[in-house]
């Protein structure tokens, strides 16, 4: 199992982070691999099943130590809707803002 984030978002690093000594996932960072998986958190099982978004993060969740709860709440239809929504337009937020950083941080 193993997760693709970008390490270099410092909100994305900072979640990361939070699982990385209560799972037994890798992680890792995929800020050299493209928009594709720089906009959403993917999560590859072992055997190679892609979850994106919300359905990664409740991946990890659900193995990792302290979270089970948290995967088993967001997984719950009315709050996996919402969720889902508020995920997406954070990520693009989050994506939106990285890409202006580093054009900007490339031209200088």
């Amino acid at each position: 199992m193993k997760v693709l984030y970008n390490e270099k978002c410092p909100i994305c690093a900072f979640e990361i982070n939070q699982y990385k000594n209560k799972s037994e996932i890798e992680f890792m960072d995929c800020s050299k691999l493209g928009n594709k998986y720089l906009r959403r958190l993917h999560f590859i099982s072992n055997s190679n099943e892609l979850k994106v978004g919300l359905d990664a993060f409740i991946e990890i969740w659900s193995r990792s130590k302290g979270y089970e709860k948290l995967a088993n709440f967001f997984s719950l239809p009315l709050i996996y809707h919402f969720a889902s929504g508020a995920y997406e337009v954070i990520s693009f937020i989050l994506f939106y803002r990285y890409k202006l950083t580093n054009s900007f941080n490339e031209n200088l």
